[in-house]
């Protein structure tokens, strides 16, 4: 299922420009001083993973493409390449800044529960500024510098009933869209229980839906206006590439879950509803220019 609907992404050929120039644009941007190579980069990426379905969908072809354009093109293997030099910076530093100035505001108690932490380096940025933090994911790729704070390791998206304390705060961060929806009811109804507010950062898609809320600022982004010309199946074949494209193919981890849960705001409003949540505030982002993966995002504060 995964491969195919990647396949169907990749044959449209609007799409896959689309989400090409975005990945041009933003690397440009961020990676100074390397624009040509991060050109020639993205295009050979693209070009080695379209060349190798040319003659139809063919799994172990694509399996191939993604390790190669991982291990020779972004050489994620080699630290001293200049390109993983300059992500692990935005990755440990200027990300989870610009995160953490983004929901300080919304952040209450002083418990807070980093769900899906990854490394740690956004919970890092919760104890620099004097919260206590609790990490969670289904994986331990924490960093050295959080490796001393609680840690829960769980055995799959479902398994939340660890924490015992009450939590003030949960973070979940670009998570949610990676739960199977069978499971996402159960996830969200279990961090319920344990914690007063949950703030949410999802990639959306349905832009009708949530147009008549769109600021004047956002209106005037570029990538909102061409994303926002898109059809909806167009839109949802937009994230799904980007997803897919960062996480296996640049970051070299095909590993991660992709069930490509993406929604609009309404149905993200719904959802949390359902599982007996009250939507105190949704911010819409839209495209944020200092991002390297462009999408068009939202934060949902719960209570």
């Amino acid at each position: 299922m995964q491969h195919k609907l990647i396949y169907k992404c990749l044959q449209n050929e609007k799409v896959t420009a689309f989400v090409k120039r975005q990945y041009i644009a933003s690397y440009s941007r961020y990676f100074s001083g390397h624009e040509n190579e991060c050109r020639d980069m993205l295009e050979s990426a693209f070009d080695v993973l379209q060349k190798s379905q040319e003659n139809g969908l063919n799994k172990t072809k694509w399996n191939k493409a993604v390790y190669t354009i991982s291990k020779d093109i972004f050489q994620i293997r080699n630290d001293s390449f200049w390109f993983n030099k300059m992500h692990y910076a935005y990755k440990t530093l200027i990300r989870p800044k610009k995160d953490y100035e983004a929901v300080s505001a919304l952040l209450k108690g002083n418990i807070v529960h980093d769900f899906g932490c990854d490394g740690g380096f956004f919970s890092l940025e919760l104890l620099r500024d004097g919260f206590n933090v609790v990490l969670s994911d289904v994986v331990d790729h924490r960093i050295s510098e959080v490796k001393n704070l609680p840690f829960y390791y769980m055995k799959s998206p479902v398994d939340v009933g660890y924490l015992k304390d009450k939590i003030d705060t949960t973070i979940v961060k670009t998570v949610l869209h990676h739960i199977d929806k069978r499971y996402l009811a159960t996830v969200l109804k279990k961090l319920k229980k344990t914690g007063s507010r949950i703030i949410v950062e999802e990639d959306i898609y349905g832009v009708p839906s949530f147009i008549r809320d769109a600021s004047d600022k956002l209106i005037s982004q570029k990538n909102f206006k061409e994303f926002a010309s898109l059809s909806l199946e167009e839109q949802y074949q937009y994230c799904v590439l980007t997803d897919y494209f960062s996480n296996a193919v640049i970051y070299g981890r095909p590993d991660i879950t992709f069930p490509f849960n993406f929604m609009s705001v309404d149905d993200w409003k719904s959802v949390f509803e359902a599982a007996g949540f009250t939507v105190q505030k949704c911010i819409i982002n839209g495209f944020n220019n200092w991002k390297l993966t462009q999408n068009c995002q939202a934060w949902f504060v719960l209570d």
